[in-house]
């Protein structure tokens, strides 16, 4: 009998944001389908409280009252004009129109404009089979998709259904004296709150900023509750910390329903084009539901395996890492026409050099992600979970990059310019203007290639040119300056660094520690390499990581000569911290940057490879040697060398012409 309400639901959570979608004013849009959560959220709380005090008859004559009126006063409202356009009926359209703005002729002739012409524009995108490939492989719907995705994930491992599932036996395990139905009613009204305030701020502070703050707040309310049943589990007395699971809870209940619980439901009706609108939805809402199952069945299992404060700690973890998602991946639409979010996202609104910088720092970012990720999961978990895990990132990434074109250099240096130019206009989402100008460069630099493989002698001319000389000596320069930094024998040593300043911080939370702290500081860089610019990056880098150093040498000097350190024991863990952020947010990176705008086409491959070789073989060699190192000038003097090669390194960075914001061609003619 449960299937019968279900499928209704199902539909109704599905129609009704895409109906309210479509009939509002851009600017009230997201107030007025937050609604759907706000409304949501009172009907389980009016199940909460009338089902604490009716009979399950009452209660059920009272719940399908419900629908019934809805269904008298739903009749007569309108079509939305989107569908009656598309059904060939303007005259419908306008007339719903007309009752949808209250008479307003002007609103009302500028959205048939806009109605008429986005038909127009989809009018030969009818879906069929070969259609609907052709809209599902396109840039636009592939973002959605990930973005639809992204928010399923974070909608269900913020742990929301879990958190909920168990909230009395949270409330049992704080020794509260509330009752069951009354936490459980306490719970709903903080939610229905926590989607109110939503539904105030959604059109005024905007989607994405909610986003974050939702997640981040959440994030440090499971961390407290983390905290909490961490030191229960360890035997620890909190008789005198009752009121910190609770009050957690109910914190926690509040940012949910503020961001990840509420807005999801918005965004995905924006960000698809109405073709793929119904197809994205239905997919989302299939997600979704199997994601609740399946987090919902398996958080025991969970528990048993990682206990309670562990599960708290990885749906932390897992909210902190969704609003990074947020803040890169997810588009603002506060406030926009359903058409502008899906040119930007299409990219119609990348500019290739101005980000480069940023793109080719993701990268780095990624790469310690992966490190922290591995860091993390490699505490809790077994080997084999853990391969299995790290198994299906490859697969996925397989099956998502099969959909992504050919570069277009490539294409049409194997004279394919048609296919070179189909793979443009999908990566710069059919901007005519850009492809062209793109294109106009690409048939350039292929003469100039012909001219210069015309003569036998042309790689050793080039190689020997001072333009590929100086970039050699920068590329050089900058992977000496990256590894005798010292961060892979300094990383190699972190847990010795914290023994020895008397913590007594486990080894693998260290790890975890200088893994969030290389993250945020490549995260820096991100934001930074393309407004700062790459020399000042790495100067500040350079210095800052030398100062730290330096600082690092000065501890182990006194504690090593005899003198009494036991009041500095904060400083090697203060000093290592910073060092990992300045290391990353510019020696630890830039540098990759760096080599691959310095040299021209022909030669940069080979130059690449050299850099990376020796790259490579400086850091077997640091690694291996810093303990014969060690021996011979002591730990101290170790961090000395490092920071004085940190400190000339600052100088080689100063007086290398590194710009910001420039073409390759224009880097390598300086």
């Amino acid at each position: 009998m449960q299937f019968i309400p279900g499928l209704g639901a199902a539909g109704s959570s599905i129609m009704g944001p895409l109906y309210v979608t479509e009939i509002v004013d851009d600017d009230i849009r997201g107030s007025l389908v937050s609604y759907t959560g706000l409304f949501a959220s009172s009907g389980i709380l009016f199940a909460y409280v009338v089902g604490y005090y009716a009979s399950y008859t009452t209660f059920t004559a009272i719940c399908l009252a419900m629908p019934v009126a809805f269904m008298a006063s739903f009749f007569w409202m309108p079509e939305t004009p989107a569908y009656l356009i598309s059904q060939n009926n303007p005259d419908g359209a306008r007339k719903a129109l007309m009752w949808l703005r209250t008479g307003y002729v002007v609103a009302v002739d500028q959205e048939m404009t806009k109605l008429e012409e986005a038909y127009e524009k989809g009018k030969d995108n009818r879906l069929t089979m070969s259609s609907f490939i052709q809209n599902l492989r396109s840039r636009g719907t592939l973002k959605a998709l990930l973005i639809s995705i992204g928010l399923v994930v974070n909608n269900q491992f913020s742990g929301i259904t879990a958190v909920l599932s168990y909230t009395v036996n949270m409330f049992e395990d704080a020794s509260s004296d509330i009752s069951a139905n009354v936490s459980t009613m306490i719970i709903g009204a903080l939610q229905m709150f926590g989607v109110y305030l939503s539904t105030i701020l959604i059109d005024r502070a905007g989607r994405k900023i909610l986003l974050i703050v939702s997640n981040l707040a959440s994030a440090v309310c499971l961390a407290a509750l983390w905290g909490f049943f961490y030191l229960k589990a360890n035997g620890h007395d909190v008789t005198h910390l009752g009121w910190l699971p609770v009050t957690s809870l109910g914190l926690y209940a509040v940012p949910i329903a503020l961001g990840v619980n509420s807005i999801p439901f918005i965004v995905i009706n924006e960000i698809f084009n109405p073709q793929m609108r119904g197809f994205g939805v239905a997919l989302f809402m299939c997600l979704l539901n199997v994601m609740a199952f399946l987090v919902t069945r398996f958080f025991t299992d969970l528990n048993t395996l990682l206990g309670l404060d562990g599960c708290y700690w990885f749906f932390a973890v897992c909210l902190v890492t969704m609003a990074a998602f947020c803040y890169f991946i997810v588009p603002e639409t506060k406030n926009r026409s359903l058409d502008s979010i899906l040119k930007e996202l299409a990219g119609e609104e990348i500019v290739e050099d101005d980000t480069r910088g940023s793109l080719g720092t993701f990268l780095v970012l990624f790469t310690n992600g992966g490190i922290l990720f591995a860091y993390v999961l490699g505490t809790y978990l077994s080997y084999t979970t853990f391969s299995t895990i790290c198994l299906g990132a490859p697969i996925v990434f397989m099956a998502a990059f099969y959909w992504m074109p050919e570069s277009p250099v490539y294409l049409y240096n194997q004279k394919n310019p048609e296919a070179a130019r189909k793979a443009l206009m999908w990566l710069w989402g059919g901007d005519l203007i850009a492809v062209e100008q793109e294109m106009t460069k690409l048939a350039e630099a292929t003469e100039n290639m012909k001219e210069i493989h015309s003569t036998k002698s042309s790689f050793i001319k080039n190689l020997t040119s001072k333009g590929t000389l100086r970039g050699l000596l920068i590329g050089i320069g900058l992977m000496v300056n990256n590894q005798l930094s010292g961060i892979f024998a300094v990383l190699s040593y972190t847990v010795n660094i914290f023994q020895d300043a008397g913590s007594d911080i486990s080894p693998n939370l260290c790890t975890i520690i200088i893994g969030v702290l290389q993250l945020f500081g490549v995260y820096l860089t991100s934001t930074l390499v393309d407004r700062a610019g790459r020399k000042i990056l790495l100067i500040v880098s350079n210095v800052a990581s030398a100062i730290s150093l330096a600082a690092l040498g000065g501890f182990f000097f006194l504690k090593g000569h005899g003198y009494n350190v036991a009041h500095l024991g904060w400083l090697p863990i203060t000093n290592l911290s910073i060092y990992v952020v300045g290391i990353a947010l510019g020696v630890g990176s830039n540098p990759f940057i760096v080599i691959n705008e310095i040299f021209t086409p022909d030669i940069r491959g080979f130059a690449v490879t050299v850099c990376i070789c020796l790259l490579n073989a400086l850091a077997f060699l640091v690694t291996r040697f810093f303990t014969d190192l060690n021996t011979i000038i002591g730990v101290d003097g170790c961090y000395w060398f490092f920071a004085f090669c940190c400190l000339s390194s600052t100088f080689f960075c100063y007086f290398v012409d590194l710009v910001v914001r420039a073409t390759p061609s224009y880097v390598h003619s300086t």
